[in-house]
C-alpha cells in the first residue's frame, strides 16, 4: 500500500514539472521596459535600495529630473593618442579610499575661523537640499536664441553641487556623494550641452585623490579611480566635439535654425570649458595645443580693443560675454565676462607654454601673439582693479541677470590661476570672503534674485567654491 502511494507521488511531481517547462518554453523572452544604464563605471558602493538620508523630503517640484528615459552610455574612447594605453581598473580599493575630509581655515589672518563655519553651514544645507533622485534640481530659465521654449539644464546644479563639495573635501563616500554621482550617471553620463558637459567632467574630476603621500614620504600626483577616469576620458572627447569653429557656447544644440546673436561662442561658456580641460591636463587626459591656441585667440578677440597709440601703456580693458554683442551687458565688459577672460588666457597660457617651462621659446615662435597675450592680461587686470567691488557684478545693470556670486566664483579662478594675492591695493580674497560671511543666510544658504532657478543651490555652490578658492591647485604654485 505504502509502495502504490509513494509511486502516484511520485508520478503526480513529474507531471507537474512536465507542464510548468512547457509554460516556461511558451513564455516569450524577457525585455526590459526601458534602456538600463551600465552603472559599472562608478564602483560607488550603492544598490537599488540606497537613498538619501532620511532628514531630506521629497522634491516635488515640476520638471525635477530627466525628461527622457535614461539611454546606455556609449562605449568609452580609446586613450588620446599622447597618452599610453592604460591597464584596466577596477576602481578604488577598500583600503585606498578616503578617510572622512575635514575643513581647515585657509587664511587664518582674515577670520578663517568664520570662513570654516560659514562653509561647514553650506555644506550641510547643500546636503538636506538634495532631492531622493540624488540630483539638486534642474536649471530653469527663459527661452534662449529666439525659442519660445523654456531652457533647462538638468545635469547642471548637480554636478556644480558635486564639485563644490567635492572642494570642500566631502568624501566619495558620503551619502550625498554616492547618490549625485549616481544620479549623473544614470541620466547625464553624455550630456547634451557644452556646459553641462564641462560641470559634469569637473565634477568627475573631482574625485581624484588629491595626491596621497606614498610609503617613502613622497607626493605623488592625483589619481583618478579607475571607473571615473574612464568616465572622463570620455567626457573629454565629447566636450572637444562640441566646440565650434575655436570656442564653446550656452545650449547651443537646443537653438532654432537660425544663428543666434553674437554668434556661435561665447567667453563665460569657453571659461568653463577651459578650466575643465585644464583640470583634466592636470590629471594627464590631454587635448592638443592647436585647441589652446584656437581658446587664446578667440578669448583676445572678446576684449575691447586697444586704442592704436594710446597711453599709458597699460590701459583697463575688460572683456565682454561676446564683444559687440547688439544687447548692452553682453556686448561690452563686465565684471564676469573680464574674469572669465582673464582666466581663460591665462590657462590657455600656461598649457602653451609647456606649464611655463618654455616661456621663451614660445614667445620666440609667437611673437605678436605673446605681445598680445601679456597685454591682454595687464589690461584686463586693470579694469578689474578699476571696477573691483564685493557686491555687485561690474557693468551689469539693475534688473539684468547680475549672476552676482558667479562673478566672485571667476575672479577666484582669475587671480588664483593668475596667482594674483592682491588686486592692486585690494586683499581680495579677504575683503570678499567677509563680505560672503556677513551676507549668509542663517539656514546656511546664499541666494541673489539676478540668477537662474534654482538661485539658491546655484549661488551656494559660487559661495563655497570662492570660499574654497577651488581654482588654486589647479595650476601648481598658484597658491
Amino acid at each position: 500500500m505504502h509502495a502504490r502511494r509513494r509511486l502516484l507521488s511520485g508520478l503526480l511531481i513529474v507531471a507537474i514539472l512536465l507542464l510548468t517547462a512547457t509554460w516556461l518554453a511558451d513564455m516569450p523572452p524577457f525585455e526590459a521596459s526601458e534602456p538600463v544604464p551600465d552603472d559599472t563605471l562608478v564602483d560607488d558602493g550603492l544598490d537599488a535600495t540606497d537613498e538619501p538620508p532620511s532628514d531630506r523630503t521629497p522634491d516635488r517640484r515640476p520638471g525635477l529630473g530627466p525628461a527622457d528615459p535614461p539611454t546606455r552610455p556609449e562605449p568609452p574612447p580609446a586613450p588620446p593618442p599622447s597618452q599610453p594605453a592604460e591597464p584596466a581598473e577596477v576602481g578604488p580599493a577598500e583600503d585606498d579610499e578616503e578617510e572622512p575630509g575635514t575643513l581647515e581655515p585657509l587664511d587664518k589672518t582674515v577670520g578663517g575661523m568664520d570662513i570654516m563655519k560659514a562653509a561647514n553651514k553650506a555644506v550641510a544645507w547643500l546636503r538636506k537640499k538634495q532631492a531622493r533622485n540624488g540630483s539638486w534640481g534642474d536649471v530653469r530659465g527663459a527661452g534662449s536664441y529666439g525659442s519660445l521654449q523654456p531652457t533647462t539644464f538638468a545635469a547642471g546644479p548637480t554636478a556644480l553641487t558635486l564639485y563644490a563639495l567635492r572642494k570642500a573635501k566631502v568624501p566619495l563616500l558620503d551619502p550625498s556623494m554616492r547618490m549625485g554621482y549616481r544620479y549623473l550617471l544614470k541620466y547625464h553620463s553624455n550630456p547634451a550641452s557644452s556646459m553641462e558637459t564641462s560641470m559634469v567632467l569637473l565634477a568627475v574630476l573631482a574625485t581624484a585623490d588629491g595626491g596621497k603621500r606614498s610609503a617613502s614620504g613622497a607626493q605623488r600626483q592625483p589619481k583618478i579611480p579607475g571607473k571615473y577616469r574612464t568616465w572622463a576620458n570620455r567626457l573629454v572627447s565629447r566636450l572637444v566635439e562640441q566646440r565650434e569653429a575655436r570656442a564653446w557656447r550656452y545650449n547651443l544644440e537646443n537653438r532654432p535654425q537660425s544663428l543666434p546673436a553674437g554668434g556661435p561662442e561665447d567667453t563665460i561658456s569657453t571659461h568653463l570649458a577651459s578650466l575643465a580641460l585644464l583640470t583634466a591636463h592636470g590629471l594627464g587626459i590631454r587635448v592638443k595645443s592647436s585647441i589652446w591656441h584656437d581658446v587664446l585667440t578667440y578669448t583676445s578677440e572678446q576684449q575691447k580693443p586697444r586704442i592704436v597709440g594710446a597711453k599709458p601703456e597699460t590701459l583697463p580693458r575688460g572683456f565682454a560675454y561676446i564683444y559687440g554683442h547688439p544687447v548692452s551687458d553682453r556686448g561690452e565688459p563686465t565684471g564676469g565676462a573680464t574674469a572669465c577672460g582673464y582666466a581663460t588666457t591665462a590657462m590657455a597660457w600656461y598649457v602653451l607654454t609647456t606649464e611655463g617651462r618654455r616661456v621663451a621659446a614660445w614667445k620666440q615662435q609667437n611673437p605678436t601673439l605673446a605681445l598680445t597675450t601679456q597685454s591682454s592680461i595687464d589690461d584686463a587686470q586693470a579694469w578689474l582693479e578699476k571696477h573691483y567691488t564685493r557686491f555687485a557684478n561690474p557693468g551689469k545693470a539693475r534688473g539684468q541677470k547680475v549672476n552676482h556670486h558667479h562673478w566672485l566664483w571667476a575672479l577666484e579662478t582669475a587671480m588664483d590661476l593668475g596667482r594674483q594675492k592682491k588686486l592692486g591695493a585690494y586683499g581680495w580674497y579677504a575683503e570678499i570672503a567677509t563680505g560672503l560671511v556677513e551676507r549668509q543666510r542663517p539656514d546656511g544658504s546664499w541666494r541673489n534674485d539676478g540668477t537662474w532657478e534654482p538661485a539658491d543651490v546655484l549661488d551656494t555652490c559660487f559661495a563655497l567654491l570662492f570660499l574654497q578658492r577651488s581654482a588654486r591647485d589647479v595650476i601648481p604654485g598658484s597658491d
